[in-house]
């Protein structure tokens, strides 16, 4: 049983690190918000409609109105891209853009994208740590409590008597088998009777009400 037990909770530790990683990782594009940008000119060199399938394009059988813009990076090189023509340019017309700071290039990651997976990554994170702490955190399950045969009721009543002139005893029948349990005057040996007793639990039952140890038995 252990060794089963110590199998399964290390294929379990294994898929939960592996998942709050990959969590982690997905946190981690939170950097690329805090990129520097700043904005630079780059110029059309050519005007097109996309082929890809968007909203645009449903309205138009030719596609989506692109142009294709130049401009060279930090290191001097030629940086082709493609941005959408939202504003009829032509050929030659400036193109302002966005670019990191550094390299002179459009960041890998815009805003959108950041958010969405650092909110997913979030989730995958907590739900690996909810995760954990059920199946393998410090605080253990409450142990299962017998099952009481006196209900609470009994348990909690306590009824006084008088132990100077009475004393507890459980009358049995020779005849029957029949006992019952009660109180017995000690100067006039008179019984009073307080409950049937049918079994040992109700017994105890008496012992708790009247805060009785000991009860002696008569035939």
């Amino acid at each position: 049983m252990i060794k089963k037990k110590m199998t399964y909770g290390f294929g379990t530790k294994l898929i939960l690190t592996a998942l709050f990683l990959i969590g982690l990782l997905m946190v981690a594009n939170l950097a690329f918000l805090f990129e520097e940008t700043e904005e630079i000119e780059g110029i059309v060199e050519h005007t097109y409609n996309s082929r890809s399938y968007n909203s645009v394009a449903k309205m138009s059988s030719k596609g989506a109105p692109m142009c294709r813009v130049v401009w060279y990076d930090k290191e001097g090189e030629k940086v082709i891209y493609g941005m959408p023509n939202d504003k009829a340019y032509e050929v030659g017309d400036s193109y302002f853009l966005e670019v990191d700071v550094d390299t002179n290039r459009i960041p890998k990651h815009s805003v959108g994208e950041v958010v969405v997976a650092v909110i997913i990554g979030l989730i995958i994170c907590v739900i690996c740590i909810v995760n954990w702490r059920i199946k393998f955190g410090s605080v253990k399950p409450r142990p299962v409590k017998e099952e009481k045969t006196l209900s609470r009721i009994e348990k909690k009543r306590r009824e006084v008597y008088n132990q100077q002139d009475y004393i507890p005893i459980v009358r049995c029948s020779i005849c029957n088998g029949e006992k019952v349990a009660g109180f017995k005057d000690k100067k006039t040996g008179q019984f009073t009777e307080i409950m049937l007793i049918q079994k040992e639990e109700e017994l105890e039952v008496f012992k708790q009400r009247y805060g009785v140890e000991e009860v002696k038995k008569e035939y």
